[in-house]
């Protein structure tokens, strides 16, 4: 299926912006590989009001995703040992090697039941394969690190700065005739390898 996207639906104005600086460009297949920590824009900077990062299922704190080469997709929330309420306040650093384990301890080696796939530049599907429930991300790619990004009017330096390798991912639902609007956003930014610490997974959630 093709899809038509309205620029002016992205709560952004991407595309001008990677034009004019070239700091933001869509993602292809090769830059959504990898393994990701999940940060979100707090509520109450929201440019679309209707929609939470708990109706969305992004709610908890150091949550990361992994997109494998092979289509396998997986969400997992790591504690840094010290309990729920000390992870809110300070998320572990991790690796790559941690996060296989927690994926591991959560998922008991079954295969992963929930698929990425690439639609069309810059589309992407994550499904689970059980429920059947699809959901559309928009990616975009940053190419440098940037604090100064404006979106709509709106400075997100305020809260967050872009760092080259991020992904800005736009959750997006189809509003009829082809089209889609995107209605929620994170970013992910890829973890760095480290010394792999023993930490306690949380849990692994379906296709969100």
């Amino acid at each position: 299926m093709k899809f038509f996207i309205f620029l002016f639906l992205l709560f952004t104005s991407t595309a001008s912006f990677s034009q004019e600086r070239q700091v933001i460009r869509h993602a292809e297949q090769s830059d959504f590989v990898g393994y990701w920590r999940v940060f979100l824009i707090p509520d109450e900077k929201r440019l679309h009001p209707n929609v939470f990062n708990k109706d969305v299922g992004f709610a908890g704190s150091c949550r990361f995703v992994v997109h494998k080469p092979d289509g396998a997709w997986f969400n997992v929330t790591i504690n840094n040992g010290s309990g729920e309420e000390e992870t809110k306040l300070r998320c572990p650093s991790i690796s790559t090697k941690d996060i296989d384990q927690a994926v591991i301890s959560t998922n008991l080696l079954s295969p992963s039941q929930i698929k990425w796939t690439k639609l069309q530049t810059p589309l992407f599907a994550v499904e689970n394969l059980s429920s059947k429930n699809r959901v559309i991300w928009i990616a975009d790619y940053v190419t440098e690190d940037t604090s100064d990004y404006v979106t709509d009017g709106v400075s997100i330096a305020n809260f967050f700065d872009f760092k080259k390798g991020d992904l800005i991912m736009d959750r997006a639902v189809p509003i009829g005739q082809g089209q889609i609007k995107a209605v929620w956003r994170m970013v992910l930014r890829p973890v760095l390898d480290q010394s792999p610490r023993s930490y306690p997974a949380v849990s692994t959630d379906a296709a969100r």
